[in-house]
């Protein structure tokens, strides 16, 4: 209720006005109130979870002991999912291709590892 009383700009859609008797903006804060301290008392709940990683290694042929790694986070909530889809579009995509050429018969010089981690929101792992 404090902050949203200190914004200052122009009004708020009317879709975004909750039930607080106040005037709902869009600006920044009053910059006529420069010593505004916010203070946050958060009140989370500490839970251990299973979390899934995927790992796929392909063996080097000349240099085994050296490692390509590719890899993507896969968020842990739903509505954030969208956030690592370009960059899991593309780590599938380079396994598929690299599946392929492995059929044809070639083999990679390094180690090639293809990673896919889970929970990186919680915590920011």
């Amino acid at each position: 209720r404090i902050l949203l009383q200190h914004l200052t700009g122009p009004d708020a859609p009317k879709d975004w006005v909750g039930g607080l008797n106040l005037e709902y903006c869009l600006g920044a804060l009053d910059a006529a109130e420069p010593g505004l301290v916010v203070h946050v008392r958060l009140s989370l709940k500490t839970t251990q979870s299973t979390i899934w990683n995927v790992i796929g290694t392909m063996p080097g042929q000349t240099e085994p002991d050296r490692t390509v790694l590719l890899g993507n986070h896969r968020d842990a909530w739903v509505c954030g999912a969208n956030d690592p889809v370009s960059g899991t579009a593309v780590l599938l995509e380079m396994a598929r291709g690299f599946g392929v050429m492995l059929r044809r018969g070639w083999r990679p010089r390094r180690t090639v590892t293809f990673a896919s981690w889970d929970a990186e929101e919680y915590g920011l792992f």
